[in-house]
C-alpha cells in the first residue's frame, strides 16, 4: 500500500483531473506564489515551476504547465522491512 499527503497552508488548491485540467474557486484577485507538486517529478524540476503568478478581473488563467516526470519513477515499493513483496500463492480463484 502506498500513500501521499500533501498539507497546504491555503485554502486556494487544486488537484487535476485525468487530462491535466484543473480549476481553483473563489481566488481574490492579487499576487499569489504558486507551487506545482506532481509525484512523478524530481523536486528539482517542481521548483523550477514555482512561480508568482497576478489573478484579476482580466487574468484569472495560469495557462499551460509543463510538469515533467521522472525517467526513474517506479511504482514498486519495499515492505515495511525493506524487503521485496513475497507473492501470493495460487488460490485457483479467477475474477469473473
Amino acid at each position: 500500500m502506498s500513500a501521499v499527503v500533501i498539507v497546504v497552508d491555503t485554502p486556494y488548491f487544486a488537484m487535476s483531473d485525468r487530462s491535466g485540467h484543473l480549476a481553483i474557486a473563489g481566488v481574490p484577485d492579487g499576487r499569489f506564489q504558486m507551487h506545482v507538486w506532481y509525484e512523478r517529478s524530481l523536486p528539482e524540476n517542481l521548483k523550477d515551476l514555482t512561480r508568482v503568478v497576478t489573478i484579476s478581473a482580466s487574468a484569472r488563467s495560469l495557462g499551460a504547465i509543463h510538469v515533467v516526470d521522472n525517467p526513474n519513477f517506479t511504482l514498486a515499493h519495499k515492505n515495511k522491512y525493506g524487503e521485496d513483496y513475497v507473492p501470493p500463492p495460487s488460490s485457483g480463484y479467477e475474477h469473473p
